[in-house]
């Protein structure tokens, strides 16, 4: 989670985690950005998990805002928001819960007296 960070020529990350905590992506061409729906909610997963807090719940409110108008998630989604590939995902489904429980487990962690 500490690597390189990368950037996609359309300004959205590139193929491995942004440094502006955005979706997971990756690119064929400058002009074909998409991004990984399940490997972005496993990264803000991850980001709790190593207690990275701010930057998880960052990640992990960010990538809600790409849902479609009923909530679900598509298997990818373009740098303009579309939603690509299998619709809905269950395992994007199954991601985005883990890293809810996550989420609130290490909140909980850190601020016991929310609980």
């Amino acid at each position: 989670m500490t690597g390189g960070q990368g950037h996609g020529e359309a300004g959205g990350p590139g193929p491995r985690p942004s440094s502006d905590g955005g979706p997971v992506g990756r690119s064929a061409d400058a002009h074909d950005v998409r991004f990984a729906s399940l490997c972005t909610f496993l990264y803000a997963g991850a980001l709790a998990r190593a207690c990275r807090l701010g930057e998880a719940r960052y990640a992990f409110d960010k990538m809600l805002t790409y849902a479609s108008h009923v909530g679900l998630f598509a298997e990818e989604i373009s740098a303009t928001g579309e939603q690509l590939g299998n619709f809905p995902q269950a395992f994007t489904h199954l991601a985005l819960i883990t890293a809810a429980v996550a989420l609130a487990e290490e909140l909980d962690r850190a601020e016991p007296w929310r609980a």
